[in-house]
């Protein structure tokens, strides 16, 4: 996880906290239609590596490593 959270560190702020809030309310529609938008803007490798989590649920996982990303 620490190769994604380098990756993150990478990505517009604005949209670490659009990730955090569909995160934090579980919206998983919003959530992906977000990762999209990092895999087709940003690092694809990360891009598939947060989808990997939101597909399998793993909130807590994802909400910590977007709030480490928005304390950069």
């Amino acid at each position: 996880m620490a190769a994604l959270s380098a990756a993150l560190a990478e990505i517009p702020l604005e949209l670490i906290e659009q990730l955090r809030n569909a995160t934090s309310i579980g919206n998983k529609r919003i959530l992906d239609s977000l990762i999209r938008r990092v895999t087709e803007t940003g690092d694809a490798g990360a891009g598939r590596s947060l989808q990997e989590l939101a597909d399998k649920y793993r909130y807590d996982d994802l909400t910590r490593l977007l709030d480490d990303a928005c304390l950069r």
